[in-house]
């Protein structure tokens, strides 16, 4: 039987992969052209997960979360690259008051919500299927592997706008970070 507990942090962290992008995201920043550098910056860590540069991706691999995969068959770059399949985004407004700024981003990226029902619906069919109580533990585990892939191959990306979550917004030298934010999954 599937492991519903490990899935469900599997795919809470993946949401939290892309919480950095929520539609409405409170940052401070300072400078003269602030809603550019915010711009500048969400750009710049969004397009790190749309070219699932190296540096995300090994970032993702190194998460044991996401390497409970592996007791399906599944390793943790084979998943990204599925469920980044089409993503894409859209930095629609920036708003600078003061010290705080406001983000609306769109993302276009599929929905963990959609996986975990249509998983679920394939995994009562197979539970149903009498050649399943005749396989090895580890036979039933790859079934289940391919099961899982074949249903995140299999999703489109939707458009969705991230509820709104208060952040943080840190600079780090290099690189400024979203620090605290709650994950949101596309609907």
């Amino acid at each position: 039987m599937i492991r519903s507990k490990n899935l469900t942090r599997i795919f809470t962290a993946a949401a939290v992969a892309f919480a950095l992008a929520l539609g409405a995201v409170f940052l401070s920043a300072c400078g003269q052209n602030s809603e550019q550098l915010i711009r500048d910056s969400l750009t710049e860590e969004l397009e790190s997960i749309k070219s699932m540069d190296e540096s995300f991706m090994a970032e993702m691999e190194a998460d044991s979360t996401f390497q409970q995969l592996e007791e399906f068959g599944i390793d943790a770059n084979t998943f990204f690259t599925s469920y980044l399949s089409g993503f894409d985004y859209r930095i629609d407004d920036v708003t600078v008051d003061g010290d705080t700024a406001t983000a609306t981003v769109v993302l276009t990226v599929k929905s963990i919500n959609d996986f975990m029902t249509e998983f679920e619906s394939q995994s009562m069919a197979l539970l149903d299927d009498p050649s399943i109580y005749t396989l090895s533990m580890d036979e039933m585990y790859d079934r289940i592997g391919t099961m899982m892939m074949d249903v995140l191959d299999g999703l489109p990306a939707n458009e969705t706008t991230p509820s709104p979550s208060p952040t943080n917004w840190s600079t780090t030298p290099g690189r400024r970070r979203l620090r605290g934010s709650k994950p949101s999954t596309p609907r």
